[in-house]
């Protein structure tokens, strides 16, 4: 009966196959989209998300902390108290963010060719901010994404008596990458180095699964070297 149905009725027949055949290509399209991306690294939101961490990871492995308390400033400006710092060099000209570009190591440059680069974790300088951090640790909440980092030259800072870090006021600097930095290359190497880690590490990390790309990938290939080797073994089995 239904078929009889259908006989007498072509439109609704056709109509029917035609949208079964589209419902049938959609989800197919969904699974190749959905497919493609899987095999595609996640990509970060923003700079910030990249250096921030590369770079607070650098101050607490090799930071000093102050033996006492003292604080950051640009000129008069009160920044907040010194967390941690670290003094590093970092080349005059401008590296290459993309490790397979980039010609030379640090290490490789000559002493003339390096800079002192100072780099600073700062916290609230007041008890009430100092509190509110605490409140947010215990919440959970990412302390160290609350405190501000600078990036300057160690030349850019003033001889001034006590403990306090003071950098000239004349000196220009921006907000980049979620730090203040100097508008300077060797600063910007700061950025560049965490960037090329952290371009290198995912690189090592997508390696272990390179054969299982490649077999999802290229199926047929995969099959077709299977089936060579095959041969090759049944060949080396026989008489000849």
């Amino acid at each position: 009966m239904p078929w009889t149905f259908l006989t007498q009725n072509p439109v609704i027949l056709w109509g029917g196959l035609i949208l079964a055949f589209v419902i049938y290509i959609a989800i197919l399209e969904a699974r190749r989209v959905r497919q493609d991306d899987e095999l595609k690294p996640p990509e970060p939101k923003s700079l910030r998300e990249i250096v921030r961490p590369k770079v607070q990871e650098f101050i607490d492995a090799r930071g000093q902390t102050p033996k006492a308390d003292s604080y950051f400033k640009i000129g008069r400006d009160m920044k907040g108290q010194i967390d941690k710092f670290v003094e590093t060099r970092q080349p005059k000209e401008l590296l290459d963010p993309n490790p397979k570009k980039d010609k030379k190591e640090p290490d490789e440059y000559d002493e003339n060719d390096m800079v002192e680069v100072r780099i600073i974790s700062i916290e609230p300088a007041s008890t009430i901010g100092k509190i509110a951090l605490i409140i947010k640790g215990i919440f959970g909440e990412k302390v160290k994404d609350e405190q501000n980092i600078y990036v300057f030259r160690t030349d850019a800072f003033l001889d001034t008596p006590g403990d306090d870090m003071v950098v000239d006021p004349d000196v220009m600097s921006y907000n980049y990458s979620g730090m203040e930095i100097q508008i300077d290359d060797s600063t910007r190497n700061v950025v560049n180095q965490a960037v090329q880690t952290d371009i290198s590490e995912k690189l090592l990390a997508g390696y272990p699964y390179y054969t299982e790309k490649v077999d999802h990938l290229f199926p047929l290939h995969s099959m077709e070297r299977r089936k060579i080797k095959d041969q090759g073994e049944h060949l080396q089995d026989s008489d000849f």
